[in-house]
């Protein structure tokens, strides 16, 4: 009997529905290609031992410019809904730089519920009711750049190496609250929009070397310089050796040591 039932089903799923004298209910030339699910990489996403809402691996835009990837790690299947730690590793566009952080979910549990997003009912054209999975992490990296040469003096000056620690506060949320636009679910459903990642970091960097310029984004005060003083590790060999300041700490442009930065960045769940 099983048998007969599991053949109706499948003959009911691959054929076509077939009614009004034999035409298609669907009008095909009203069909547009938005329809297509080949073209939403949503709806062929795998039901996995991490449960819908759980993917390893993420990558991810940043507006520094930067491209990155990140790593999580998952509590107990019935523990944390999110990931509970993460590692994430990012490289600039512009220029080689190199950043590297550790994060720490501070909410896994509390803030991963049934409830209206922010709150409210409604947003402007977005309807607020379904759950919006609200991640807050506290990321601790490294970020540097360490690929110019630093042999001569002039080197020295026109080198744009840097290293220091950073220190933020990040909130990632799911796309969810798009598809609530008016008309957006045409180009965006559900289950894509889970895999969908809007990440908003705040934090602070710490420069080790004050003579070093940091790239931290353009809002950052980092590019600007505060002043100028005597570099003791560099000394001065741009004059004749005759010259009384020969051999003496050059002086260069200084940089803020502690400098805030603002990072938004939009990541998609690979698997």
């Amino acid at each position: 009997m099983k048998h007969i039932l599991a053949s109706l089903l499948v003959i009911l799923v691959s054929i076509p529905t077939i009614a009004n004298d034999g035409k298609d209910m669907l009008n095909e030339a009203n069909t547009s290609w938005l329809y297509n699910s080949l073209l939403d990489p949503g709806h062929r996403q795998s039901m996995s031992e991490l449960h819908k809402d759980k993917y390893r691996v993420e990558l991810y835009l940043g507006s520094n410019p930067s491209v990155g990837i990140k790593l999580n790690s998952y509590g107990g299947n019935n523990g944390w809904l999110t990931e509970s730690t993460y590692l994430m590793a990012s490289m600039d566009f512009n220029d080689t730089d190199l950043h590297a952080k550790l994060g720490i979910n501070v909410n896994g549990k509390s803030k991963y519920s049934n409830t209206r997003s922010l709150g409210l009912r409604k947003f402007g054209l977005m309807k607020l009711w379904r759950y919006v999975a609200l991640r807050q992490a506290i990321e601790i990296g490294y970020k540097t750049q360490f690929l110019d040469p630093e042999e001569t003096t002039i080197e020295k000056i026109e080198s744009t190496n840097y290293g220091g620690l950073t220190l933020a506060y990040s909130w990632s949320t799911d796309a969810l609250t798009l598809t609530q636009m008016k008309h957006m679910w045409y180009l965006l459903d559900f289950r894509t929009a889970r895999r969908i990642r809007l990440k908003l970091d705040i934090g602070f960097f710490f420069n080790f070397d004050k003579f070093d310029q940091a790239h931290l984004g353009f809002l950052s005060p980092a590019n600007a310089t505060n002043g100028r003083d005597f570099n003791e590790n560099v000394p001065n060999d741009l004059v004749a050796e005759d010259d009384y300041i020969y051999g003496q700490p050059l002086e260069m442009y200084t940089y803020p040591v502690l400098s805030p930065f603002v990072n938004f960045s939009i990541g998609f769940s690979l698997f």
